[in-house]
């Protein structure tokens, strides 16, 4: 089952940013009931789209994801809570989500709900279509550079940003 929750994960590569691509299988009695995927712009998640697919035949089955279910509140509710209303049994987690507002609290509060919780299996390729989905950091910010000799060519404007965007960028005379 984790199998086809990571192909699923896989068709949605490149097309969930700022989100991770995350599938979702829920099978009950060794069936599929319904599958989900992370869907493109990343929203709704993978886990909110198999439930709203499965209804109420979620009752009871076990959910395999590529990624801990979210714990927090951002654009959309927590994923770990849907799974709790819907009364699933078993969840099986590939990897904890390193994202430091959820790494282990979805698991914890589905645990804390009496739901058994299951993680490691297909760890390395869940953390293959992971990566990319972390936030991009600049290292060196353009107001902390050494100004050049010629305060116009590349020195930060008035408000500590370099006035072209990027000190790289600036224009030569």
């Amino acid at each position: 089952m984790m199998r086809a929750a990571l192909a699923l994960a896989r068709r949605s590569l490149g097309r969930t940013w700022p989100n991770p691509a995350v599938g979702c299988v829920i099978a009950k009695d060794g069936h599929i009931i319904a599958r989900g995927r992370t869907q493109d712009g990343g929203r709704p998640h993978a886990e909110v789209d198999a439930l709203n697919r499965a209804g109420e035949a979620a009752h009871g089955a076990t959910v395999y994801v590529t990624l801990e279910p979210c714990s927090h509140f951002g654009k959309s509710p927590p994923c770990a809570d849907a799974l709790v209303r819907a009364g699933v049994a078993r969840v099986v987690s590939a990897m904890e989500d390193p994202n430091p507002s959820v790494n282990g609290q979805g698991h914890a509060r589905l645990r804390d709900a009496g739901i058994a919780v299951e993680v490691g299996e297909g760890a390395r390729e869940a953390g293959e279509t992971c990566r990319g989905s972390a936030p991009i950091r600049r290292s060196v910010s353009c107001s902390i550079q050494k100004p050049a000799s010629r305060r116009r060519r590349s020195s930060p404007g008035r408000r500590g940003r370099c006035r072209y965007g990027s000190c790289a960028r600036v224009p030569r005379r």
